[in-house]
């Protein structure tokens, strides 16, 4: 299931429709007939969740590890397709959801967090290995925002996309970065990895920048998720994090970088 969701949330991020997807699958020994049947029975799950079938792809055998590969396709006009280089200074920068919770998680299902709550352990295990395609979100969108992206790389990083695309930068407040309440209670016993909250990706969250003239028509839409403002897109280039006093936090990684 994450297979597929890691790619649809690249769809939403684009304001697309899900339409398809292709599987490709190398099977060593070492995966059973259980694997696989629990595996397409998962596909199966989030085609009916989210209106998607499979229309191709190829299986092969292995003497290597495990490998799958699902390609996503997507539909929208292209005049209309949410792209990252739309920003302009004054923009106003929305996240979805809640940040965090997919890179305290891989801590969790590493069992990294052993002193943290098993409700909590559960919760964020659940948020790093199932993910929540914001696709009604991204759809949404359309017409209203002028740049987004989805949050795979870490905020930081993934909005920096977004104003090299657009030739901006961008200020973001890090007190106003949205938590759940079980990053809240990690963060209480593990401050020091607060700086995951901004740089440590997989929350497959959008961010999306919106013209102040159109921010009233985010607040009146009705979304199953929540959609906090956390900065401002200005003049200039690169991503600015600043802390309660304005003051500008260094990071020693904005997220995660594809070599």
């Amino acid at each position: 299931r994450k297979l597929l969701r890691v790619s649809l949330s690249d769809l939403a991020a684009m304001g697309a429709v899900a339409r398809a997807y292709t599987l490709n699958i190398a099977l060593g020994d070492s995966v059973s007939d259980a694997w696989v049947k629990d595996f397409c029975g998962g596909l199966r799950q989030d085609q009916s969740e989210f209106g998607i079938h499979l229309i191709g792809g190829d299986s092969v055998s292995t003497n290597g590890p495990l490998v799958l590969t699902a390609t996503l396709f997507g539909e929208i006009d292209e005049a209309r397709v949410l792209r990252r280089s739309g920003a302009c200074p004054g923009d106003s920068i929305f996240v979805s959801g809640t940040l965090g919770d997919g890179a305290l998680g891989l801590l969790a299902a590493r069992d990294e967090l052993a002193e943290v709550d098993k409700g909590d352990i559960e919760f964020l295990s659940n948020r790093y290995r199932l993910p929540q395609p914001r696709i009604d979100l991204g759809q949404s969108l359309v017409g209203i925002s002028t740049a987004a992206a989805d949050i795979s790389d870490g905020l930081l990083a993934d909005l920096r996309h977004i104003c090299g695309a657009s030739g901006v930068g961008a200020e973001v407040v890090l007190g106003d970065l949205p938590l759940s309440s079980a990053a809240k209670r990690v963060l209480e016993i593990r401050p020091h990895l607060a700086p995951l909250i901004a740089t440590g990706g997989d929350d497959y969250e959008l961010v999306f920048t919106v013209p102040k003239s159109k921010v009233n028509q985010i607040s009146a839409q009705k979304l199953d998720v929540q959609i906090v403002c956390i900065g401002t897109v200005v003049e200039g280039k690169g991503v600015r994090a600043l802390d309660s006093v304005g003051s500008e936090v260094s990071f020693a990684r904005m997220g995660f970088r594809h070599n």
